[in-house]
């Protein structure tokens, strides 16, 4: 992530790109769901998961989670959008072939559906269908 933020001159961005996922309260989650195989089958583990990244939306303005006041969705500054596009797509490269079950970056958007304002989403899918033109889907 931290050139593919600073290649796009967002230097501050590339440099404390989720950095909350070090502080105590947050990282545990990080740290079970990561170390432990009995995560999958474990309630308790699963809700310390859960409640990491629910702090780590809250501080993260690369999270369209961070953008959600009383439940209702708010537009999203260019350059946090820009990086919470690369963070998915970032994911994304890292994980197929082992865990990730999308064929590509825009298909964990289109099923998880997350709650964006209109611009925001505009901007998104217009992103999406760029890719898919490139890539002929």
């Amino acid at each position: 992530m931290f050139w593919a933020l600073w290649r796009k001159k967002l230097y501050w961005q590339a440099i404390i790109h989720d950095w909350s996922k070090f502080m105590p309260d947050e990282a545990v989650g990080y740290i079970v769901r990561h170390n432990y195989d009995e995560y999958d089958h474990n309630p308790k583990l699963q809700a310390m998961r859960q409640h990491s990244q629910v702090l780590h939306d809250r501080r993260s303005p690369h999270q369209w989670g961070h953008w959600l006041k009383n439940g209702q969705p708010q537009e999203m500054p260019p350059k946090y959008l820009e990086e919470m596009l690369l963070d998915w797509k970032m994911s994304f490269l890292l994980k197929k072939g082992r865990v990730q079950n999308y064929r590509h970056w825009y298909d964990w958007y289109f099923d998880h559906k997350p709650q964006l304002a209109p611009e925001t989403k505009a901007y998104i899918e217009k992103i999406i269908a760029e890719d898919q033109a490139k890539n002929k889907i």
